[in-house]
């Protein structure tokens, strides 16, 4: 028998954005046979036209206030871009191999996958499309396209992927993987360089969950559903059209008992595959009972079970700033006083008034490896924030009268889930959801909500929850996402 040498791995290509290669075996002899990889998944079609809804925020009805448009309608059933969310396993070199779309537990090859973190993380990709949000008086609208000039002005959203799980910290390393709990207890700076430990040679392609992204996820959900209420009750009926209707369900926002979080194990969702809607009868990791897990096209929990928090994005002083680099994603603290470089504990970025009902701020000259907690001998030095990267996206008045019933869809094209007046805990009721945007301090951000007991309570959670609090705040209930961006062209 000749004795096996192996070749270093030959590049075979990209596929979708994502590399594949094979293995050469050489004999001794001098013939070269090649491995044939598997067949590659073919890539998402881009489709030309787009689509969208126009809801009008005068209609407290979550679904009656939303009207689909559309250059050709039946993308509506269609929903190319959402349609092409798929799970994936991703290891350092990117997609190690797609999974089964009706069924996570194997390959879509029809072999038996590894979930367990062995072969990578499980995630889910969503491919490249444009976002374009505009407001007009009360009316709001969103349009979708998945080619490049069909909306003039639109944002565009690379090909990423997001956690199909909610994220796993291990030895300081973040990862997506089935059978075990999410992660919480850590601040948004230490889950922030766990995602950014997976990066080589200081690229930036790994992250925690950003803003944008959730914003982008709320959009592909309100666009598919034509529902504000992402917790509506689950129906797996189309419209005579051929429209999706209803929501997600109340998800793991409802449990029967918890004791403490994470409620559930990641991979509750398994035999769903690419699909949406919910899983009930799970067994809860504590208290009693059984609770219900939900996805959407893949992301498991995207809501409930543990907050999200949320990284590009800060709220200071009730002015809401957000960055579209993940290198410059940073932790902010401050302290009203007039030393700019006085000794301080706890923060990043200081900031102060500078005698102008506005604020300075200053950046941190040599910044923890933890990010949230710097020693008490740190110096700062004074920065404006467009200068770390961050542009000014609304800014907030006080309101504490009581419900809101509009969103600020923000200066970007991408538009934001933020409610759009300040306010103490109040509740969105034609978005369904809990909105809390301060005006009198500096915090970080994060939604989409845990699991509770309280039935008042969960049906405030949903897509669109957003909530604050100060930076190198850690809860049992607040957790992370792991995300990839393919490119930042």
């Amino acid at each position: 028998m000749s004795k096996l040498n192996l070749n270093p791995m030959a590049d075979w290509g990209y596929v979708n954005n994502s590399r594949f290669r094979f293995l050469s075996i050489r004999n001794q002899g001098g013939g070269v046979e090649p491995v044939p990889p598997d067949p590659p998944v073919p890539p998402t079609p881009v489709v030309k036209g787009w689509y969208g809804v126009e809801v009008d925020e005068t209609n407290s009805d979550p679904a009656g206030a939303v009207t689909r448009i559309a250059s050709d309608m039946t993308l509506h059933a269609s929903l190319p871009i959402q349609s092409g969310m798929r799970r994936c396993v991703m290891n350092a070199s990117g997609v190690n191999y797609y999974l089964d779309a009706a069924d996570s537990t194997l390959k879509a090859d029809g072999t038996a996958a590894v979930l367990d973190g062995t072969d990578g993380d499980v995630m889910v990709e969503i491919p490249e499309h444009w976002v374009l949000v505009t407001k007009e008086d009360t009316t709001l609208t969103v349009k979708l396209a998945m080619a490049e000039g069909e909306l003039e002005g639109a944002q565009r959203v690379p090909l990423h992927y997001i956690s199909a799980y909610q994220a796993t910290v291990d030895n300081n390393l973040m990862q997506s993987a089935s059978g075990i709990g999410a992660t919480g207890n850590l601040n948004i700076g230490q889950f922030r360089l766990a995602a950014d430990s997976k990066n080589p040679n200081g690229a930036r392609f790994w992250s925690q969950m950003t803003y944008d992204y959730a914003v982008d996820l709320y959009w592909l959900f309100l666009v598919e559903y034509a529902n504000r209420n992402s917790q509506a009750a689950v129906n797996n009926s189309l419209t005579p059209e051929g429209y999706r209707q209803g929501g997600l369900g109340m998800g793991c926002t409802y449990v029967d008992s918890i004791s403490n979080w994470p409620a559930v194990t990641n991979g509750a969702t398994n035999s769903l595959g690419n699909n949406s809607g919910e899983i009930s009868g799970v067994t809860p990791l504590s208290g009693s009972g059984t609770a219900t897990v939900n996805s959407y096209r893949g992301i498991e929990n995207p809501f409930g079970n543990l907050y999200t928090f949320y990284d590009g994005i800060v709220n200071i002083f009730g002015n809401i700033y957000r960055a579209a680099d993940i290198a410059d994603y940073k932790s902010f603290f401050y302290e009203e006083t007039d030393d700019t470089t006085m000794d301080y504990a706890g923060g990043e970025v200081v900031v102060t008034p500078d005698g102008n009902d506005g604020y300075l701020y200053y950046l941190c000259v040599a910044p923890s490896t933890t990010g949230d907690n710097l020693s008490d001998d740190t110096k700062f030095e004074p920065i404006d924030m467009a200068t770390l990267g961050y542009t000014l996206d609304a800014e907030y008045v006080e309101d504490v009268s009581g419900c809101l019933f509009t969103i600020n869809n923000g200066a970007s094209a991408l538009g934001s889930i933020l409610a759009e007046t300040a306010g103490g805990k109040s509740f969105d009721m034609n978005y369904c959801d809990y909105s809390f945007v301060y005006a009198a301090s500096l915090y970080c951000v994060y939604g989409g909500g845990c699991a509770r007991v309280s039935a008042d309570v969960a049906p405030s959670y949903g897509l669109a929850c957003v909530d604050a609090h100060v930076f190198g705040y850690a809860h049992a209930n607040l957790g992370s996402r792991l995300c990839y961006t393919a490119d930042t062209k």
